[in-house]
């Protein structure tokens, strides 16, 4: 596998998994699990830096400190943020995967 194909199964394989983990996000915040929203907000966090979705990564970063700092409101209200710096993600790696 030369390196492009390994760039291009690291981002698809990133692509597929971001749905299931902003569940596991919105199910913990449902249920008012701070540990588990710590827990699934640093996962992601991770899972972005590993792709160099930078926008994303300092937004996750963020909300791990207004989690930190306020509990799981703040965090609630940026979730459409968080939504909306993937979807903008997703379409950058469309357009260049094609």
């Amino acid at each position: 596998m030369n390196d492009a194909e390994l760039v291009r199964k690291v981002l698809t394989v990133f692509s597929a998994d971001i749905p299931q983990r902003i569940r596991l996000l919105k199910m913990s915040l449902d249920q008012r699990d701070e540990r588990a929203t710590r827990e699934a907000l640093h996962s992601l966090k991770g899972a972005a830096a590993n792709v160099s979705a930078n926008a994303v990564q300092s937004l996750l970063n963020e909300l791990e400190h207004v989690q930190n700092a306020g509990g799981l409101d703040p965090v609630v209200l940026l979730m459409p943020e968080l939504e909306r710096q993937l979807d903008l993600f997703e379409i950058c790696l469309k357009q260049r995967l094609i």
